[in-house]
């Protein structure tokens, strides 16, 4: 028997035995890490999907809150414009008969300017002129509840339908406003004047309204028993109010011009309220985007040290198991040697 080789043989199956292991034991590594990284990758996913959502809703509540701010400023001059108004009419008062034509047609200057503001057409929806475009809105969250923000007229017009059922309205220019009266097929009659020169107000009761335009002239047209409509703040144009004239003219236009800033402050009010919400909803997505971005981050974070760990265990493993080889073939050399010494090997045919 040759012991020497049986133990030579015994060693090369433990080595056979010791890269068996390794393999399992990479094996295991690998199989661990692909687990980690799938795990990862999912959680990554459902974070990037829940940002872009989060981000898409920005630009809408952005567009929103630009379009508010243009709107809140809208109003303020449109404020301005009405405390104009009471500027002029209170100058009014006192003012000699030369003042009075100038400041009357400050006033009325004052109200096309103020109709210049709400009606203009450089933001869309304007939600604040005659006609309605649209409601303004945007989603405000994962749920797609909207924000909306109502339409409010807050120019100021009016006409007027006489007892032949023509209408007289009013049109706006740069330099004046005329009074100008339209068939009921609304073609234009030919009969129009200035208002602030050439319309004297005749009687006014309640909506019921008498009034002169061209007086004196060959062009004069008298108007009695019409009916007075009016929409959006409802302040008139001078005349209507006397020409500013008298002390129940001016009282008439102040108290209208006192409910027009009550609406106005309402209306700034609620568009400042809007803006609000529009900018938290914007601080919400904002804050709910970075919060999925650093959620990925804190994944891609643990993934790593995840990946370190298994990669640490894999060389505390194979180290383990190579020191319990090393020690099974040093004591094999140890037994082999022992076998070949003297005076056992004597004893021991240890060549077989």
């Amino acid at each position: 028997m040759n012991i020497s080789s049986e133990v030579n043989r015994a060693t090369f199956s433990t080595l056979a035995i010791q890269t068996q292991a390794q393999q399992v034991i990479a094996n295991k590594l690998a199989k661990s890490q692909a687990l980690t990284r799938a795990s990862t990758q999912s959680a990554v996913n459902t974070d990037n999907w829940v940002g872009s959502k989060w981000q898409s809703l920005q630009p809408g509540i952005l567009e929103a809150i630009d379009h508010l701010e243009v709107l809140a400023g809208r109003i303020g001059n449109i404020r301005t414009q009405v405390e104009t108004l009471l500027f002029w009419q209170d100058q009014a008062a006192t003012a000699s008969a030369s003042e009075l034509s100038d400041y009357v047609g400050y006033f009325d200057s004052a109200i096309r300017e103020l109709n210049t503001v709400a009606n203009s057409a450089a933001q869309i929806p304007n939600l604040l002129g005659p006609r309605l475009d649209s409601d303004l809105s945007y989603t405000q969250n994962f749920d797609y509840d909207r924000a909306t923000v109502a339409y409010a007229d807050l120019s100021t017009d009016y006409y007027i339908v006489d007892s032949g059922n023509n209408i007289w309205r009013k049109d706006d220019a740069a330099f004046g406003t005329t009074l100008t009266q339209y068939d009921s097929s609304g073609v234009a009659t030919g009969a129009s004047a200035a208002v602030t020169r050439d319309v004297r107000l005749d009687s006014l009761s309640g909506a019921t309204v008498g009034f002169t335009v061209n007086a004196g002239t060959s062009n004069q047209v008298t108007v009695t028993g019409a009916t007075l409509v009016t929409s959006g703040l409802r302040i008139q144009d001078s005349w209507l109010y006397g020409g500013l004239a008298t002390s129940s003219g001016r009282e008439s236009a102040r108290t209208q011009l006192q409910k027009a800033l009550v609406s106005i402050d309402a209306r700034l009010a609620s568009i400042n309220a809007a803006l609000s919400e529009a900018r938290y909803d914007s601080g919400i997505a904002k804050l709910n985007a970075n919060a999925a971005s650093s959620s990925i981050s804190s994944n891609n974070l643990r993934q790593m040290i995840d990946l370190q760990e298994s990669n640490a265990q894999f060389e505390r493993d194979s180290l383990a198991l190579s020191v319990a080889i090393d020690r099974n073939i040093a004591l094999r050399a140890a037994y082999l040697g022992l076998l070949n010494s003297r005076p056992l090997g004597s004893l021991i045919d240890v060549r077989g």
